[in-house]
This record gives C-alpha cells, structure tokens and sequence, in this order.
C-alpha cells in the first residue's frame, strides 16, 4: 500500500482526510488570522462545491462497503 501507483484513490482519500482535518483544527484552535483565511477558502463557492463532492465520494464509499463488505 506504500506505492501511490497501485493504491492511487486510497492515498487521494488519505490526502483529502488530513487536509479537511487539519482545516477543522485550525478553525477550532488555529488564530483568528488563519481561521478566516480558511474559511473564507472553504466558504468560496469552488470551496462549497469540493466539500460537496467529498461529501458524495464519502456517501459513495459508505455504500459500497454495505452493499460489497464482508458479511
């Protein structure tokens, strides 16, 4: 799983997860300058759109370890 070229959505999903947690952190605990700097990056409409389409790549795998894990 180390090679970014046989595991290529596995590290894309890794990549989107720590930067969506380390934004959630610095809004939470970072310095105001910082906070707004990045909500206003999430809160652009590019922004709203890419956290709308993480929201369904999220939905998409949900379903898919329902319908095809291991029962």
């Amino acid at each position: 799983m180390a090679s970014m070229q046989q595991t290529p959505l596995l590290h894309g999903i890794v990549a989107a997860h720590a930067y969506i947690s380390m934004f959630l952190h610095v809004c939470k605990v970072g310095q105001f300058d910082i906070r707004t700097l990045c909500v206003n990056h999430w809160g652009s409409e590019q922004g709203i759109t890419v956290l709308k389409q993480l929201g369904q790549l999220y939905m998409f795998l949900i379903w898919e370890t329902i319908v095809f894990g291991d029962h």
